[in-house]
């Protein structure tokens, strides 16, 4: 498996992952972006509005006959969050050109058409199609609104915004339902031409062609695109948040607990591999210690787990309990985090989680799309680390450095959402309705 990654033009990068592994390729286009409250939800309905046509394909009928005749070629849009990052863009999902007859034709039609969904949009005048934008604003005002349907993900969130309230690291990078009707046909083409002459563009493709096939491939479509960007985004470190707690109540017959913990090892690390390791070992999969002990042991919750953002530097732990145990819970869940502090640690939970963690990477390089969103990820850290190297960093980790990782935490949050015959039993929390 080759990996070549270098700019090619002035703000673009391009990066190819060659490889006869995988019957499908994926190649991505995503401008990167500061995330900021004022811009992410034209960030984020920017794609979406880009995927209703470009000029030599006005609809979607006519786009997705094109693709249609590329061996059912797909691109979608695609926005995601590194930290204080925002990456706007599409992603393609293609048939191998190798399995085709008329294979690099065919490459260099889709990945032309891809790039053209992104950079050569249908507009009337010098604006988006209205009605595009105004379906487009009505389809994210639902999924927006939709997300408090799933309870754990939208307490997650939540607690993520008052944690880093005022930054980029707290923003949701799918935008904000309250800055949606301010947005107009008009206001988001504005925006949109400043991001297509100042972000700089991350390219990926995974697939069996060389870096020099791809670039050839996507070069054409590239040489009118103005640059005037400053530099290539980097990902910044977010400030210690201060200690907050939350309960929020709504119809619920069970509450969700959230414990947020700030770690001090910035993404990418020589650290980080021991707080992934302890994440894990506190709440990855059924031979963890919360899982064992809280829910299987005490019987106090109906799901658990622990979950690692190395761009926020945070671990929450969390877990769906009843409303009258929520104290109970979270007491028991602090403990297991104490017997890391103190090195309770066998090495059967040792082992365990390295197996855990490195099923993980394994599991993304079995597919085209899992290599894209791990190198892209790599990109906005300004590394480019192998995946076995990862590996390899896992296995070093040793029960020392999870006990030293335990102990560099500092408690930040803690986040009820519960029912409302049911606020959170603890003195001094505030009730938000």
């Amino acid at each position: 498996m080759q990996n070549v990654y270098r700019e090619i033009l002035p703000g673009v990068r391009l990066r190819v992952i060659s490889t006869d592994k995988f019957k499908t390729s994926c190649f991505s286009a995503s401008f990167m972006l500061p995330l900021t409250f004022e811009s992410a939800t034209m960030n984020a309905l920017i794609p979406s509005v880009l995927k209703r046509g470009t000029k030599r394909y006005p609809d979607m009928t006519r786009l997705t006959s094109a693709l249609d005749s590329l061996y059912g070629a797909r691109v979608e849009p695609l926005v995601r969050k590194y930290g204080n990052v925002q990456a706007s863009g599409v992603v393609c999902d293609l048939i191998n050109s190798k399995c085709v007859t008329d294979g690099e034709k065919m490459l260099e039609e889709t990945l032309h058409l891809a790039l053209e969904v992104l950079l050569d949009p249908v507009i009337s005048g010098d604006a988006f199609i209205k009605e595009y934008v105004e379906s487009e604003k009505e389809n994210l005002v639902d999924y927006l609104n939709g997300a408090i349907n799933e309870k754990l993900s939208y307490a997650y969130g939540k607690s993520v915004e008052a944690l880093f309230e005022g930054t980029g690291f707290g923003v949701n990078e799918d935008g904000d339902v309250t800055k949606i009707s301010e947005v107009t046909h008009k206001s988001l083409y504005e925006h949109y031409k400043k991001v297509y002459l100042h972000a700089p563009l991350e390219i990926f493709f995974c697939g069996d062609a060389s870096f020099e096939e791809i670039e050839a491939c996507i070069k054409p479509a590239l040489l009118n695109l103005p640059r005037e960007y400053d530099n290539f985004i980097v990902l910044d470190k977010p400030a210690e948040p201060k200690e907050n707690e939350i309960c929020t109540q709504f119809d619920v017959l069970q509450a969700n607990l959230l414990i947020g913990l700030y770690t001090p090892c910035r993404a990418g690390s020589t650290n980080q591999p021991a707080v992934q390791v302890l994440t894990t070992i506190l709440g990855g999969g059924t031979a963890s210690k919360l899982f064992t002990h809280v829910r299987e042991e005490k019987s106090l919750c109906y799901y658990v787990g622990a979950k690692y953002d190395k761009y926020l530097q945070t671990i929450f732990m969390y877990s769906g309990v009843d409303p009258q145990k929520v104290e109970e819970a979270r007491g028991e869940m602090l403990k297991q985090l104490i017997d890391c502090q103190e090195g309770k640690i066998t090495d059967e939970e040792l082992q365990n989680a390295k197996r855990y963690i490195i099923d993980g990477f394994k599991t993304n390089g079995d597919s085209a799309v899992g290599l894209e969103a791990y190198w892209l990820s790599e990109s906005v850290m300004g590394l480019s680390r192998e995946v076995d190297f990862r590996i390899a960093r896992i296995m070093a980790v040793d029960i020392e450095a999870v006990v030293d990782a335990a102990n560099s935490l500092k408690n930040c949050m803690t986040y009820v959402l519960t029912g409302k015959e049911t606020p959170y039993a603890r003195k001094g929390l505030p009730q938000n309705s």
